[in-house]
């Protein structure tokens, strides 16, 4: 019933805002402003929330890139990861054994970590520096990504904030490129 998802993505919204810590918000994007680089890691569904989360930190922000698996695969792409860099992570139920292993060896290395999940009950949890919950339940076959996306705007917006003119010095040189290139209609 498309009422019933519009009333789940309130749900997850008001939580979302309910539950909210603004510190863990503040100290995850001091954590993006001062890593070297920045990779992004989502499977199966959540892969379109790290390419998001990439997509948006690459414009105000250099040295961001979506943590691969295709081609080399994931012990070469956890291999480029260096411990100056920070890795954003994310998993909701049900969980994906691939992420779970892979967040988990990184923690191994020391890697630098913000995870993005649904509970502290997740098995990724208890991996990262910071962790942000976000609710995603919801009625559709799958998980609601609204209130995901929603965070991930949060997260882009106070970083930008927090990076005053280097963000919009970033931004106006990419919005330069992307018109140089006529990539827009």
């Amino acid at each position: 019933d498309i009422n019933q998802l519009f009333s789940d993505a309130r749900v997850n919204i008001d939580q979302l805002e309910k539950d909210f810590d603004f510190s863990v918000l503040d100290a995850a994007c001091k954590q993006l402003q001062h890593a070297q680089r920045v990779h992004c890691f989502g499977y199966r569904q959540t892969f379109s929330l790290s390419s998001f989360l990439c997509y948006g930190l690459g414009m105000i922000r250099q040295g961001v890139q979506l943590l691969n698996t295709s081609g080399q695969g994931l012990a070469y792409a956890l291999g480029q990861i260096k411990k100056q860099d920070v890795l954003v992570g994310f998993s909701f139920h049900p969980y994906s054994s691939r992420t779970v292993k892979m967040m988990q060896l990184a923690n191994k290395m020391n890697i630098p970590m913000i995870v993005i999940t649904d509970s502290m009950g997740s098995p990724i949890a208890k991996l990262g520096k910071q962790v942000l919950l976000v609710p995603v339940t919801s009625g559709f076959y799958s998980n609601s990504m609204v209130s995901a996306c929603l965070l991930i705007e949060m997260i882009l917006s106070r970083l930008a904030q927090r990076m005053g003119n280097k963000s919009l010095e970033q931004l106006e040189q990419r919005e330069s490129l992307i018109s140089q290139l006529n990539d827009e209609y």
